[in-house]
């Protein structure tokens, strides 16, 4: 019996997995509460989780958790129909998780970790593409399809690289933002933090518990303006000055 393929078209569906699901509570939690105040400031309705696999008609590595950039959002004006109308958004790429008793905190953690790169970038959604952008670039296909210790931006680059003071001071601060909504996240899920030379995350949010109380929902971009705690720094300093 002959049987025809459906070619995967953006917005199509038949049915909603569990992942899409919990990303789409993820949607409402980052944009309504924990990002709102950084959303507003730089002009953004709200921040858009996708799905490759929904999207996305490629190998996919299973090292990949998820990925994004600030111009991640005008790659993906055709699949986010609402960007014509509003402009573009943050966007972030979760892969969908298997695991189904710890999808709710794997999807989280992964969700913490990709914004808090949208964090640190100078914008969370661009079409403005630097020179250096330019040079580093890939094919989305062989983003996807490829480890994330090949792509270009990490060549001859400090485990850490990308994952400095200023990327785990904002996962921490909208870490506890989600953890107060109910979101049931361990901190180890929110990145692979051995592998960039840390050896307890638990340790650098103890030095950060002070500041992450009295900002309260401020946003977390005017946070990082300021200088990190001394002792918080201390502790990064010690672990990044001998590392490879």
């Amino acid at each position: 019996m002959q049987t025809l393929q459906m070619p995967r078209l953006p917005g199509l569906r038949f049915g909603r997995s569990d992942s899409e699901v919990i990303c789409d509570h993820l949607e409402n939690d980052l944009s309504n509460h924990a990002l709102r105040e950084d959303l507003l400031c730089q002009g953004h309705h709200r921040i858009h989780i996708v799905i490759p696999t929904t999207v996305f008609d490629c190998e996919i590595n299973p090292q990949l958790g998820g990925f994004t950039c600030p111009q991640l959002a005008s790659a993906l004006v055709n699949v986010i129909p609402e960007f014509k109308r509003t402009g573009i958004d943050p966007v972030i790429c979760l892969m969908p998780c298997e695991d189904t008793k710890r999808a709710r905190a794997i999807l989280a953690g992964r969700a913490v970790h990709e914004v808090a790169h949208l964090l640190t970038a100078r914008k969370m959604a661009s079409d403005e593409i630097s020179e250096a952008d330019r040079k580093n670039a890939i094919p989305l296909s062989q983003t996807l399809g490829s480890p994330p210790s090949s792509w270009p931006v990490y060549a001859g680059q400090k485990k850490w690289a990308t994952h400095e003071a200023s990327f785990i001071r904002a996962c921490l601060h909208l870490h506890s933002r989600m953890v107060a909504r109910g979101w049931d996240i361990p901190l180890q899920l929110t990145g692979n933090w051995h592998a960039y030379g840390y050896e307890d995350i638990e340790a650098y949010a103890d030095l950060l518990e002070r500041e992450i109380r009295i900002a309260g929902n401020s946003p977390i971009r005017q946070i990082l303006d300021a200088p990190a705690p001394g002792r918080f720094l201390e502790l990064w300093t010690s672990e990044t000055s001998d590392s490879e």
